[in-house]
């Protein structure tokens, strides 16, 4: 799909990088946006048009800016915390398929991580809802959700609940995980987390479980994460 250089309220898209269809006619995509004195900001559109054609004629229909500490994200290079996530979340929960886009974004913060394509429900510092579809690209031999995807899809849950409440200036790191494999899963799969809070005046590890539940809210698996958190270091 080809982009052409649009204008968004005065502004001329610099990057675009496309990140989800929405359908026919809608596209949520994120841009980098060149103001005439050359600073560089990053935002999210919805551009309306259809996606058959040279997109060069898309119209900006909805979008909002982000700011110039959002740009990192766009490449992958994005040191998270809970005052950045939340206001992200928050800006992005505002426009129709933003949490799709939200969720996209979070898996650039991990590449690995975003293989899984979690869907983010609900974010609250602390607390985190997510989903993930089951498809054949994340099966095992037995046509049932492989032990890995599912610790993969843990490992984001107790993250996302982690560090939606770190102060800036503070990041964490898992240093162990384990799950308990209770039923096959399969369908759509839900996990809720509600981590422990966060001492920002000390380097400490913090157990973090999580519940994934299928669709019947029969719980396939349990996991535990500790995360080792502390002030980011001075290099």
């Amino acid at each position: 799909m080809q982009f052409g250089s649009p204008k968004v309220s005065g502004l001329t898209v610099a990057n675009v990088d496309l990140i989800c269809p929405i359908s026919n006619q809608f596209a949520l995509i994120t841009v980098r946006i060149k103001r005439v004195w050359n600073n560089y900001q990053c935002g999210i559109v919805i551009w309306k048009g259809c996606a058959e054609e040279n997109t060069s004629a898309y119209t900006a229909d909805v979008h909002t800016h982000l700011g110039r500490r959002y740009v990192g994200l766009l490449r992958g290079k994005f040191e998270a915390n809970g005052e950045l996530l939340m206001d992200l979340w928050a800006k992005m929960t505002r426009l129709p398929g933003g949490k799709l886009v939200f969720s996209r974004l979070a898996g650039r913060l991990a590449p690995y991580t975003g293989t899984i394509k979690a869907y983010v429900e609900d974010l609250e510092p602390g607390y985190a809802r997510l989903s993930m579809n089951d498809r054949p690209g994340l099966r095992n031999h037995l046509k049932s959700i492989h032990a890995i995807a599912l610790a993969n899809f843990v490992e984001e849950t107790t993250g996302m609940a982690m560090v939606s409440q770190f102060p800036s200036g503070m990041r964490g790191i898992v240093t162990h995980i384990e799950v308990d494999y209770l039923k096959k899963a399969r369908g759509k799969l839900i996990a809720e987390c509600r981590a422990p809070a966060v001492d920002e005046s000390v380097t400490a590890e913090y157990t973090v479980e999580t519940q994934v539940m299928d669709g019947n809210g029969d719980i396939v698996a349990v996991g535990r994460a500790r995360w080792n958190v502390g002030a980011v270091r001075e290099v």
